[in-house]
């Protein structure tokens, strides 16, 4: 064997033995940050290092966030996932609609304004806007809603005619919704009115028993209705008030025109809305019956 081969052998033993001491003591070194950071992972007040930089500034390393900064950041995150929560479980209501009918047959009404009110502090309560309904529906959209109204106004109101002698006046009746105290949902009220009660009645041909269509009924001398095919007719929304009510059957047109029959309804007593009435027509002078 060459002289100083076992030297160069002892060498490569001495060199791997210190290596392997090196080794364990980096190990020994790193191994406590590493179980550290795996308990501030598992720590609900941890903050990542991306979101620690946005608070301590560009390009700042995750360590060098205080913890005061860090648990701003926590709190804030907290605040405002609650408050996301809150506004899922409580959304902003932006449309009030619904359906406006008469209390005598709880047919839709027309001639309805609906209004939301909200309140000022300095000029108190203020129209925020209105809507017109047909045939009953009604909707206020977002660009009223979101200004907060307090309680809608439905308002109907009819134009009463009035013959030669009197002039002619009007019938109003009207409800009010406070949003707060009503549990309906707002996007389907359902609103019931007052308007007074109402004839329902039948025009029907004496000699032969059948229902007269198209004969004009008339109020005070103005047109209220048409009777249909089967001779029915309603004269809705009577004043409560009006002791009686003088009604007109008119048959023909122009220079033809003439009256059928006449009669006067008395008003119900309180807490009835409708009554109904038989009219029977004679047929003449031979004349007959438009439409037949």
């Amino acid at each position: 064997m060459p002289p100083g081969r076992p030297r160069d052998s002892t060498t490569r033993w001495a060199t791997l033995a210190g290596a392997a001491v090196a080794i364990a003591l980096i190990t020994w070194l790193v191994a406590p940050d590493a179980s550290e950071g795996a308990a501030r992972h598992h720590d609900p007040a941890f903050v990542p290092p991306s979101v620690a930089k946005g608070v301590v500034g560009a390009g700042a390393h995750a360590t060098d966030a205080s913890p005061e900064a860090t648990r701003f950041l926590a709190a804030s995150v907290a605040s405002s996932s609650a408050a996301t929560a809150l506004s899922l479980s409580v959304p902003q209501v932006t449309r009030a609609a619904g359906l406006v009918v008469r209390a005598s047959d709880a047919s839709p009404l027309d001639d309805v304004e609906v209004s939301a009110f909200g309140d000022d502090p300095v000029r108190g309560t203020v129209q925020l806007g209105w809507v017109k309904a047909s045939h009953g529906r009604f909707e206020i959209g977002p660009e009223i809603m979101r200004l907060g109204p307090s309680y809608l106004s439905v308002r109907w109101s009819k134009l009463v005619s009035g013959d030669q002698r009197r002039e002619p006046t009007s019938r109003t009746v009207s409800e009010r919704i406070v949003l707060a105290d009503t549990s309906e949902p707002l996007d389907d009220l359902f609103v019931v009115l007052d308007t007074g009660w109402q004839i329902r009645g039948r025009v029907m041909h004496r000699a032969s028993g059948e229902g007269v269509g198209h004969i004009d009924v008339l109020r005070d001398g103005r047109r209220v209705t048409i009777t249909e095919v089967d001779g029915s007719y309603i004269v809705r929304d009577l004043d409560p008030v009006q002791a009686l009510v003088h009604l007109q059957f008119m048959s023909g047109s122009g220079a033809d025109r003439f009256e059928r029959a006449a009669e006067d309804v008395a008003a119900p007593p309180a807490g009835i809305l409708e009554i109904e009435r038989l009219v029977v027509i004679d047929f003449r002078w031979g004349r007959g019956l438009r439409g037949r």
